[in-house]
């Protein structure tokens, strides 16, 4: 992300940040143990990779929180973005250990615009961090 924040301030271009969660993962760790939940993790982390650009960068955020920086994108482009990811991973059948798992992910969306924004790294990821919870308090999916 410093990297991308870097280029947008030098060359005038937005770059969107995404920050998505998996819903209730606590509860698949805690029902079919980690082995289970780190597979869950693979698999939705297959999903975010393919679902992204090759100039996009996705990386898990720390436990169950991935982000995803969208480079040269605005809002309208990375809510797309967002969408298909979290569309993918609910349609995601995850079959390990003879179980069935099925996953849906919260969504927080922010787009930097470099003419306009003077937030610092820490301010964008807080304010997407925020997005995502607000998302899931609307509900999961």
């Amino acid at each position: 992300m410093d990297h991308e924040l870097s280029r947008a301030r030098r060359y005038k271009n937005p770059f969107s940040l995404i920050m998505l969660n998996l819903d209730y993962f606590k509860k698949i760790n805690d029902q079919y143990g980690h082995p289970v939940g780190d597979v869950v993790l693979k698999e939705v982390s297959k999903v975010i990779n393919n679902s992204i650009r090759d100039s996009d960068v996705a990386a898990r955020y720390g436990g169950e929180k991935f982000t995803v920086v969208l480079t040269e994108t605005e809002l309208k482009g990375a809510a797309m973005v967002a969408e298909r990811i979290r569309k993918a991973v609910e349609n995601l059948e995850i079959a390990t250990n003879g179980l069935n798992i099925d996953v849906t992910i919260s969504i927080g969306v922010k787009c930097y615009r470099p003419l306009t924004d003077k937030k610092d790294k820490s301010e964008i990821i807080s304010e997407v961090d925020n997005a995502l919870y607000k998302s899931k308090n609307k509900g999961s999916n």
